[in-house]
C-alpha cells in the first residue's frame, strides 16, 4: 500500500486547522460581542492574561471535536483530507475508536503546547493577546507536524496506533 505523501498530509492538516481557526475565531468573536460566558467564564470580565488560557482551551476542544465529528460520526475523513485525497482506512473504524485515539493524541499534544509556550518568551512583546497569539501559532506548527510526520511514516500517530486505525490514500480503499 502507498503511503500518504507528506506534502499532502501538511496540507490537508493546514487546510483542517485554518477552518477550525475560522470557525473558532468566529464563535469565539460572536462569544465576546454578546457577552456569553465561555467555559464557564464571563468572557467580558476576562483581560488578556486570563482570556488566552480559556480561548486556548476552548480552541483545544473545538478543535478534538471538529476532527472526531468529521472522522468518526460522518465519514472517515475530515474536510483537509479529503481534499488531498488521504483518510481513515475503514478498518477498525468506529466511532469510539476515533474518538479515543484523538483523546490520546490531545494527551501528548499538550507537550507540544508546553514547550511552545515556553519558547515564546523569546518573542515576548509585552502585550498578552499577540504573545498568546504567537505562542497558539508554535502550537498549531507542532500539531500539523506531529500529525503529518506520524502519519507519512507510520501512517498513524500514536493514539491511532493504539487504536489499530490507519491513514492511507484514498485510490486504497477502491
Amino acid at each position: 500500500m502507498k503511503r500518504a505523501k507528506f506534502w499532502g498530509l501538511v496540507g490537508a492538516y493546514s487546510l483542517d486547522f485554518f477552518v477550525i481557526f475560522v470557525v473558532g475565531a468566529s464563535l469565539l468573536s460572536h462569544l465576546t460581542f454578546s457577552g456569553s460566558s465561555l467555559l464557564g467564564f464571563q468572557v467580558e470580565q476576562l483581560d488578556g492574561d486570563r482570556l488566552i488560557p480559556v480561548l486556548d482551551l476552548f480552541l483545544y476542544i473545538f478543535c478534538l471535536l471538529y476532527f472526531f465529528i468529521f472522522e468518526g460520526i460522518i465519514g472517515n475523513a475530515s474536510p483537509g483530507k479529503m481534499a488531498t485525497g488521504i483518510c481513515l482506512s475503514k478498518n477498525n473504524l468506529v466511532w469510539w475508536r476515533v474518538l479515543i485515539s484523538y483523546l490520546i493524541d490531545a494527551a501528548i499534544l499538550p507537550l507540544s503546547f508546553f514547550i511552545a509556550l515556553n519558547t515564546q518568551n523569546m518573542w515576548t512583546s509585552g502585550d498578552a493577546v499577540a504573545d498568546g497569539m504567537t505562542g497558539f501559532f508554535i502550537s498549531l506548527a507542532g500539531c500539523i507536524f506531529y500529525f503529518s510526520i506520524c502519519e507519512r511514516f507510520f501512517r498513524k500517530s500514536f493514539g491511532k496506533k493504539l487504536m489499530g486505525l490507519q491513514v492511507v490514500r484514498k485510490e486504497e480503499i477502491k
